[in-house]
């Protein structure tokens, strides 16, 4: 497996934060004396995404440039018609692909590399006379790496290690200064194994983009992240020679994203719970039609998404608020307008889980009384 790692290894001193509302958090978790992040590149992921950005498709904006994305479109143009163009439509979305290539052996290598729980409903057959995986997703995978192969796509990626490199140089600097991980780990008191972040330039996105597919076994747990470029910074025009900058040296856009997709490793798992599924599944059908509405605006096809991202971003304004300031918090509660029950989820933490911290020992553990936000 080709791999970039960089180890950043973190010791926590817990001196008190400028913010009072962290001596809370001192008296009840205990101390973790170091941890890491680390950084790679996967040649499934980067492979998939070049065989995404082949497929043609009626956009309402233009996917942002960058020297990667650049060179693939004029590489790869003879394979437009490959039959992975349309496996991959029928898969659905991106961050379900993602998951699912980061269970398996990296190309060149073949098989698989994690089990899939069975709690990624996603990957299952729907037919209630059959169980197990779904074969689509095994058919992804050949077809994937078929097209590894005969595409030739290994000298793609050495030739453009420069610019993964180079992006993880700057996100690492940035990371490192303000250690993400430690502040998360603090807050929620919650753990995982490894956290690893992974540059995309081959995001199909007008904007910025970042998903955050966690491995969850029986062993192991896995906190990804794959994050673009910020849109803040114009990767126009740039050659291999001329490259300065790779997009990542925007620390608020690293700090936001960062928090944001490691968010998911703290709080997707939690929805997977009977009794969260169920008290959704109630309220569901009730919802006014100003917050379908909303929900649609914001992307959010089902009340359960809608409220995962509730629970992230809620972590995201409390890190940022204990951590970095006020008026760093009041930024995320302004951008984030279109979820409704912010306000209301995160006084009940305020009130109920920060100062109960006894009570509920870890983020998960409140996260049954926050959905409690939405009632019948």
């Amino acid at each position: 497996m080709r791999k970039i790692t960089i180890f950043l290894f973190v010791i926590f001193s817990f001196i008190a934060c400028k913010n009072n509302e962290s001596k809370n958090i001192e008296k009840i978790i205990p101390k973790t004396e170091l941890k890491s992040i680390e950084y790679e590149i996967n040649k499934n992921i980067i492979t998939f995404r070049i065989a995404h950005n082949l497929i043609k498709e009626n956009r309402q904006w233009t996917t942002r440039p960058n020297p990667v994305r650049d060179d693939l479109l004029k590489v790869f143009e003879e394979f437009e018609n490959h039959e992975v163009l349309n496996l991959i439509k029928q898969c659905g979305g991106d961050d379900a692909i993602s998951l699912y290539l980061l269970h398996k052996k990296e190309f060149p290598e073949f098989g698989d590399k994690y089990t899939i729980s069975k709690k990624n409903k996603e990957y299952e057959l729907n037919d209630s006379t059959h169980t197990g995986l779904d074969p689509k997703w095994d058919l992804l995978y050949k077809s994937l790496h078929d097209f590894y192969l005969n595409a030739n796509v290994e000298p793609f990626i050495e030739e453009h290690l420069y610019y993964y490199e180079g992006a993880i140089q700057e996100i690492s600097k940035i990371a490192m200064d303000i250690d993400l991980v430690g502040k998360m780990e603090e807050y929620t008191n919650q753990i995982n194994d490894r956290y690893v972040i992974s540059p995309e330039p081959l995001f199909i996105t007008g904007g910025w983009r970042g998903i955050g597919p966690s491995i969850k076994t029986d062993d192991i747990s896995i906190a990804y992240q794959l994050i673009s470029p910020s849109d803040k910074i114009d990767l126009t025009n740039f050659s291999t020679d001329s490259v300065k900058q790779f997009g990542y040296k925007d620390k608020e856009f690293i700090r936001n994203l960062c928090v944001h997709e490691f968010g998911h490793s703290f709080v997707n798992a939690s929805f997977y719970n009977q009794e969260i599924s169920e008290y959704i599944q109630s309220n569901e059908p009730i919802l006014t039609k100003k917050i379908k509405e909303i929900m649609l605006q914001e992307g959010m096809g089902s009340l359960t998404g809608y409220l995962v991202e509730h629970v992230v971003r809620l972590l995201e304004i409390r890190i940022a608020s204990i951590y970095f300031g006020a008026e760093a918090a009041q930024k995320e509660r302004d951008e984030n307008k279109g979820f409704v029950f912010l306000a209301e989820m995160e006084n009940k933490l305020i009130d109920e889980f920060e100062k109960n911290r006894e009570k509920y020992p870890t983020y998960a553990d409140f996260i049954p009384e926050l959905i409690k936000v939405v009632k019948k």
